[in-house]
């Protein structure tokens, strides 16, 4: 993509945006966030979107079924639980934590009253997703957690590898609320890089990334969306992925994901993420 071609994109962006953050250092303040508070869009609520991948969380044996999935995967699962529990000490407290003292992301949860004690949202900013190669060390030798994160070792395992860093993207999400209503935001940092991402990452945005459908409700974003697909020059790497992923790293687009449990003929308990894009 030419200069010209870019400034123009960022035009079509940041005319329907406000900066959320103000720009950080090494940051270009012609980036600009999408808010969450549009006041060009349409008041009406998106809908959310069943996506076509999704996640096979069980396969229900007889005697164990249920109409309600969630039931039946209560009959299974330990408390809180959405994946097969391999190993009890790396529950998705484990997985949420090493995916943040590795500072590939940032959570925050949100409560509708204080008294709660499960949330109702969560945000979570994607900071980088780290390749293989700039693990630093064998792909299976142990890490320990921070000193910090070592206090009640009983709460969980303390040390992790990169295929427990992998396998963070799929069960750190996987949270939910006695009401079955909880929602995740996404959105990735404003100095997050595309050039590096690793292959494995194409499966967990086919779970949990945004989907295009929801652009046409938005056409100021959808028109920016196009115009980078149509003139943006990847790298190498880059070209792996989706133009939309690309799209939302480098413009900040946000969207939200709840997950939902749903029943098959074939005894199959998917979990599904369905994404929208916030008015």
């Amino acid at each position: 993509m030419s200069q010209q071609a870019f400034c123009d994109l960022v035009s079509q962006i940041g005319s329907i945006s406000k900066s959320i953050s103000k720009p950080q250092g090494g940051i270009s303040a012609s980036k600009p966030l999408l808010s969450l508070q549009q006041t060009s869009f349409s008041k009406t609520k998106s809908k959310y979107i069943f996506k076509t991948n999704f996640q096979n969380i069980l396969t229900m044996e007889e005697g164990f079924y249920h109409e309600n999935p969630s039931i039946a995967a209560s009959k299974i699962f330990p408390p809180n639980w959405y994946y097969k529990p391999w190993n009890l000490a790396k529950p998705q407290s484990y997985y949420a934590t090493i995916l943040e003292i590795t500072n590939s992301v940032k959570f925050k949860h949100f409560k509708l009253h204080s008294y709660h004690t499960e949330p109702a949202y969560s945000t979570c900013i994607i900071h980088k997703v780290i390749h293989p190669k700039d693990w630093g060390q064998p792909l299976h030798q142990p890490l320990s957690f921070p000193i910090n994160f070592r206090i009640n070792p009983q709460d969980f395992n303390t040390s992790y590898t990169y295929w427990d860093y992998q396998q963070a993207w799929f069960n750190a999400f996987l949270l939910q609320n006695q009401n079955h209503s909880h929602s995740w935001l996404f959105y990735f940092y404003s100095a997050m890089n595309t050039t590096n991402l690793p292959l494995w990452f194409l499966q967990w945005w086919d779970y949990f990334g945004c989907h295009v459908d929801y652009l046409k409700e938005h056409p100021l974003i959808e028109n920016g969306y196009l115009h980078l697909k149509n003139n943006f020059q990847p790298t190498p790497s880059e070209r792996k992925f989706p133009s939309l992923l690309i799209f939302c790293a480098k413009f900040f687009v946000p969207w939200i994901c709840y997950l939902f449990a749903n029943s098959k003929s074939n005894g199959g308990i998917p979990l599904q993420p369905n994404p929208k894009v916030p008015n």
